[in-house]
């Protein structure tokens, strides 16, 4: 019974999902970033946030999350603040993806500053090993905005699909912009 009443809770979840062509500029219901997303992607709707894909989430996923300063992450105890280097920042984003539940043997194979949005940000680059053993590569971004931190993300498995779409990741977070939010002031 238990089994049953899974399987109608992921069916229902499954219909009520939503997709989107993502072909064009996007910012989310908060309007803090505004990104270019490729032609022939598709976007998760309901997301807080970015989630794009071009053939399933589990072959390549682009993805933007924002982390308030101050609030602990994820896995981790460790927060952002105002006053952290970027390199700081990039060594609490690496944390956070080391203690994701759904991969095995995290490996950065880059941690280098890089310029996200006109402002001084982080690169990552990293390997991991999913359960059921599939390679995947992963690259993010961090920038550090007024009161958050900004992550945009790319993971495809290392075969064949990170390559393919490593460089159209690279299209999106050169269009990545920031927006002031109503009352906020620029630097």
């Amino acid at each position: 019974m238990k089994r049953a009443c899974y399987v109608l809770l992921l069916l229902t979840a499954c219909a009520t999902t939503t997709w989107v062509e993502a072909g064009a500029s996007y910012a989310p219901r908060s309007q803090r970033y505004a990104v270019e997303l490729p032609q022939g992607w598709m976007r998760y709707d309901p997301a807080a946030d970015l989630l794009a894909t071009r053939d399933g989430v589990g072959l390549q996923r682009i993805s933007a999350n924002v982390l308030e300063f101050g609030k602990p992450l994820a896995g981790t105890k460790k927060t952002i603040s105002k006053d952290m280097l970027p390199e700081e920042a990039a060594e609490v984003a690496r944390d956070q993806l080391a203690s994701a539940g759904a991969m095995s043997g995290l490996a950065v194979v880059e941690n280098a500053p890089s310029t996200v949005a006109g402002r001084p940000g982080f690169k990552l680059s990293y390997r991991f090993k999913t359960r059921d053993g599939l390679k995947y590569k992963g690259r993010v971004y961090g920038v550090m905005g007024e009161d958050r931190l900004y992550l945009l993300g790319y993971e495809a498995p290392e075969r064949y699909y990170f390559e393919r779409d490593a460089q159209t990741f690279e299209s999106v977070r050169e269009s990545f912009t920031l927006s002031l939010v109503p009352g906020a002031q620029a630097r």
